[in-house]
C-alpha cells in the first residue's frame, strides 16, 4: 500500500473539518462549549449533563477533543474567531481518527487481510467523513473501541512471555466506559474471545485477567476522583497544601499516601449516566422510537450496504476462512450484540451505532473494495456515502454556524445587541468568540411567544436580530401584526427537518436559507 494512498485517504477525510453542516447540538455542547468556558472562562451555556450536582458526563472526553486544542491556543496568544473556534477541535479530532486506519492496517497485517480495501471503505464512509471530525462523545467511543478490538485481536494472549496489552486494555476499556457507558455493550463479546484465546496456558489465563482487571479499577478510580475535582464534590490536600485543580493531582501522585488528605466524596459519572437512561420518563423528554428503530432505520443509514449485505459478508468469511472463525464470530457477535442491547432503550439515535464502523469495515470492506469485490456494489457504496455525506456536511443546519460566522465578523458588539435563533438547532454561544451579545434559543416555540419575547427586547434601545429559516421569514413578513424588519443576510444551502420546504419550487427559492433580520427600533 503506497504512502499516497494512506495520504489521499486522508485527505478526504480532512476536507469535511471545515463543513458547516450541523449535525446535532451534542456536536457543541458537550465539547467545545464546555471547554470554551474552562479555558477562555467565557459565558456560554452549560448543559445540564454537566451539572456539578449530578453530573452525567466525565469532564474527561470534551477535555481530550476540545480541552486540548483550546489550551494550545491560549497558551500560543492565537487571535480566536469563529474559524478557529470551530476548526481546531475538529483538527484535533481528525489526527486522533488516524488512530483508527492504524487500527485497521494492524488488523490487516496480522491475518494478512486486504488492508487497502479497509482504508478505502472506512474513507469513503460518510459516518467517518462526518462524525471523525466532529467533537462527539460517539466519535471518542468508536476510536476506543477500535483501539480495544484491535488489541485483543493482534494479541497473543496464549503467548507465557510477559506483557503489558492486558494493562492497556483495561485502561482504555475503562476511559470508553467513562465516555460512554454504551461501550460494553459493543466489546462484550470480545471478553469472551480473550478468556477462550487464554485458556490454553491457565497461568496466562488469569495473569492476563488480573492485569486487565487492576488496570481497570485502578483507571476507574483515578478518572473517578479527576472527575470529582473537577466538579467540585471532592478536595484533596496534598503536604497540607489544596489541590485545587486536575493538573495539580498527578504531581501529587508520586508523594507518600501519608500525605494525602481529602474532604467530600466521589462522583460517578458513567454511573449517573446509566441511571438517568434507565429512566423511562428521562428518555421521554428526548423522543421516543421503536425498539426496531436501530436494527431497520439508523444502521441503513449510517452503513448502508455494509450493514444490509451483512449476511452475505459473513457467509463469504465463514467459507473463504480468510479471518479465524473464532475471530469471525467474535467481530460479527459484537455487532449483533450491541444492537440487541442498544435496542432495548426506548430512545435510539443513528450516532450511538457509530462505534459498528470498525468492525463492520473489517469484515465487508473485501465485498466493496477487495480484488473480487463487484464493481456495481463499490458504485452504489460511493453515491450512497457521498450523498449524505454531502447533505449533512454541507445542507443539514448548515446556516447555523455560517450566521455565527457572519455575525461575528460584521455585527458590532457595541449596544450588547439582542440575537432571537427560531426553529433552528440551538446557536453555540462560543463560536461568538466571547464577545458580549445577548443571544435566545427559542427553539420550535409558536409564533406568539416569539412576538412575545420581541415585544420585551423593543422596548430596549438595543439591536434586535432574528436568525430563523427563510420558509418561516416568508410568512413573518406577511403577518401585520408582525415587527417591520430587514434582511440583512441569507445563508444558501440550510436544510432544517423541522420546517422542510413545502414544494421543489419553494425549496430554490427559499425554503433551503436561513436569513439574519433586523428590526427597526
Amino acid at each position: 500500500m503506497s504512502y499516497k494512498f494512506l495520504f489521499g485517504a486522508a485527505l478526504v477525510r480532512f476536507l469535511f473539518i471545515v463543513s458547516p453542516g450541523y449535525i446535532h447540538p451534542d456536536e457543541f455542547f458537550q465539547s467545545p462549549e464546555v471547554m470554551a468556558h474552562d479555558v477562555f472562562g467565557w459565558k456560554v451555556l452549560i448543559p445540564w449533563e454537566f451539572s456539578p450536582s449530578n453530573p452525567c458526563r466525565s469532564f474527561l472526553p470534551p477535555w481530550i477533543f476540545s480541552g486540548i486544542p483550546f489550551s494550545l491556543l491560549e497558551v500560543l496568544g492565537v487571535p480566536l474567531n469563529t474559524a478557529i473556534l470551530l476548526t481546531a477541535p475538529r483538527i484535533f479530532v481528525f489526527l486522533c481518527s488516524l488512530i483508527v486506519d492504524f487500527c485497521l492496517l494492524r488488523v490487516a497485517k496480522t491475518y494478512k487481510l486486504d488492508g487497502s480495501a479497509m482504508i478505502a471503505c472506512f474513507s469513503t464512509s460518510w459516518p467517518v467523513l462526518i462524525f471523525f471530525t466532529r467533537t462527539f462523545s460517539n466519535t471518542l467511543e468508536a476510536m476506543l473501541l477500535a483501539i480495544c478490538l484491535t488489541i485483543s485481536l493482534t494479541t497473543d494472549w496464549i503467548n507465557p512471555k510477559p506483557h503489558t496489552q492486558g494493562s492497556w486494555l483495561g485502561m482504555f476499556l475503562c476511559l470508553g466506559f467513562f465516555t460512554r457507558f454504551t461501550l460494553p455493550f459493543f466489546f462484550l463479546p470480545m471478553v469472551f474471545y480473550v478468556a477462550y484465546a487464554s485458556a490454553d496456558y491457565w497461568p496466562n489465563f488469569w495473569r492476563n485477567g488480573f492485569s486487565v482487571a487492576i488496570a481497570f479499577i485502578l483507571s476507574y478510580v483515578a478518572m473517578a476522583i479527576m472527575d470529582s475535582l473537577y466538579f467540585g464534590t471532592l478536595r484533596l490536600s496534598c503536604g497540607g497544601h489544596p489541590i485545587s485543580r486536575v493538573s495539580e493531582f498527578f504531581p501529587a501522585i508520586l508523594k507518600p499516601l501519608s500525605s494525602w488528605g481529602y474532604h467530600g466524596y466521589l462522583v460517578l459519572t458513567p454511573m449517573n449516566a446509566l441511571h438517568y437512561n434507565i429512566q423511562h420518563h428521562n428518555l421521554a423528554e428526548h423522543g421516543l422510537h421503536s425498539r426496531a428503530t436501530h436494527i431497520l432505520a439508523n444502521a441503513p443509514l449510517l452503513f448502508g450496504p455494509l450493514y444490509i449485505l451483512f449476511p452475505v459478508v459473513l457467509y463469504r468469511h465463514w467459507y473463504s476462512k480468510a479471518l479465524p472463525r473464532t475471530h469471525l464470530m467474535s467481530l460479527s457477535a459484537c455487532v449483533l450484540t450491541a444492537l440487541f442491547f442498544l435496542s432495548m432503550a426506548p430512545h435510539q439515535e443513528p450516532r450511538f451505532l457509530l462505534p459498528l464502523i470498525f468492525p463492520l469495515v473489517v469484515l465487508g470492506a473485501d465485498l466493496f473494495f477487495g480484488k473480487k469485490s463487484y464493481r456495481g456494489l463499490t458504485l452504489i457504496w460511493l453515491l450512497f456515502n457521498a450523498a449524505l455525506a454531502l447533505f449533512y456536511g454541507g445542507v443539514h443546519q448548515a446556516g447555523v454556524v455560517r450566521s455565527l460566522n457572519y455575525i461575528d465578523k460584521r455585527i458590532s458588539t457595541q449596544g450588547n445587541p439582542i440575537l432571537f435563533y427560531w426553529r433552528t438547532y440551538m446557536p453555540p454561544r462560543h463560536l461568538l468568540s466571547g464577545k458580549d451579545m445577548v443571544v435566545h434559543d427559542l427553539k420550535g416555540l409558536p409564533v406568539e411567544a416569539l412576538l412575545a419575547e420581541l415585544e420585551v427586547a423593543l422596548k430596549e434601545e438595543r439591536e434586535v436580530y432574528l436568525v430563523t429559516p427563510g420558509s418561516v421569514a416568508h410568512h413573518l413578513e406577511h403577518r401585520p401584526d408582525f415587527p417591520t424588519m430587514r434582511e440583512v443576510k441569507s445563508f444558501f444551502p440550510h436544510f432544517s427537518g423541522e420546517d422542510p420546504p413545502h414544494s421543489l419550487h419553494h425549496a430554490t427559492e427559499e425554503g433551503l436559507t436561513l436569513k439574519i433580520l433586523q428590526f427597526e427600533t
